[in-house]
């Protein structure tokens, strides 16, 4: 799967007028707003936390985790497929 239709990371969040939050790509274009700006830094940390959800899934494969690997293996699925 290829995430080309992502903005590329890193994702940084920002405070805007009232409870909102920004999430900004490093090209200086918003991302996503986040109507709740505690959500804002979640929001941010989706790049990092699809490449450690890639890293986890491939260290399980290796260790032949057959308990937890496909569960991960199915979120790693729905989020590739989601941004594909």
């Amino acid at each position: 799967m290829s995430i080309n239709r992502i903005t590329p990371a890193p994702w940084h969040s920002a405070n805007v007028s009232g409870d909102q939050g920004l999430i900004i790509g490093e090209n200086g274009r918003n991302v996503a707003v986040a109507y709740d700006k505690v959500d804002a830094p979640l929001i941010a940390a989706a790049p990092d936390l699809l490449a450690a959800l890639r890293i986890a899934c491939a260290a399980l494969e290796e260790w032949h985790d057959e308990s937890t690997l496909p569960t991960v293996r199915n979120i790693l699925y729905q989020v590739e497929e989601s941004i594909s």
